[in-house]
This record gives C-alpha cells, structure tokens and sequence, in this order.
C-alpha cells in the first residue's frame, strides 16, 4: 500500500529507461501482490490495467485527487450456514489499496473506467498541448531595455 507521498509511483514518459520504469522495476511495493498493474500510453491517453479478480464493480472505488490516481477495492469472506473445514485457503479477503502519480499531461477530468472479466481498465486522456516553444533573441543593448 502505498500511503505517503514518498512511496507513489512517478508515471513518466519514456521506456524502461523512465523514472517510472526503474521505480516498478525497483519499488520494494511493486510487485503489490492484490493490486497487479500495467501502465501504458498511447498518442492520446494513458492507459492503466488492474487485476482484480474475484471483485464485483460496486466494491471497487477510483479517485483522483490532484495528480493521484487511487484504486481501493474490499474483498469480503462469504460465509456459508454450514461449518466448512478449510484444507487450503489462498484466496485473499480484506482492504487493497494502490496509488499512482500521474504525469502533468494527464488530464483528470477526462479519466474513464470499466470493468469486465476481473480486469479494471483506466482510461486518462492527454491535455492538449500548448504551443510550441520558441526561441528568445538576445541583444546587445544596456539595461534599462530599449528597442
């Protein structure tokens, strides 16, 4: 779980050479084991898979505040009338969170979700871009400025 600043992930772009890359590659927490991500982009948007297996919709919960994006899901244990013996038991119950700072493209008002087939897909669109940077003349002219 990631809870502080400190431990979100920096989503920047680029390839495995990223900011972002190293930190997945080496974050002692990215290897989340209830809370597996793949993050990509596109032209347009970023894109952002979660596993969820096991999960209905109604229990999964997405926000954004500021540039952090939070996925928090509850898993809770059915219980049956009868008594159950349990020889094995993987399946994990409980409270899973995860958090990921979006890039400073990222346009937040546009994120969009859906969930199908326990996978969570995120959809984050890319601000437009401003305008082009440009080049600034210096002249050799003595301060106060003139023209």
């Amino acid at each position: 779980m990631f809870g502080h600043p400190g431990h979100l992930l920096t989503f920047d772009q680029g390839g495995m050479n990223s900011d972002m890359a190293r930190h997945l590659v080496h974050h002692p927490y990215a290897h989340h084991p209830s809370m597996q991500m793949d993050i990509s982009e596109t032209d347009r948007e970023f894109r952002i898979q979660v596993d969820l297996p096991g999960h209905k919709k109604e229990d999964i919960d997405i926000s954004v505040d500021d540039d952090i994006l939070t996925v928090q899901t509850e898993r809770r244990e059915e219980h049956s009338e009868e008594t159950e013996n349990f020889h094995v038991k993987e399946r994990r119950v409980g409270k899973a969170k995860r958090s990921i700072r979006l890039p400073r493209s990222a346009d937040t008002d546009s994120v969009r979700a859906q969930y199908a087939d326990g996978v969570l897909r995120i959809c984050v669109e890319k601000k437009a871009e401003k305008g082009q940077s440009k080049s600034i003349k210096i002249t050799d002219h003595s301060y106060p400025f003139t023209k």
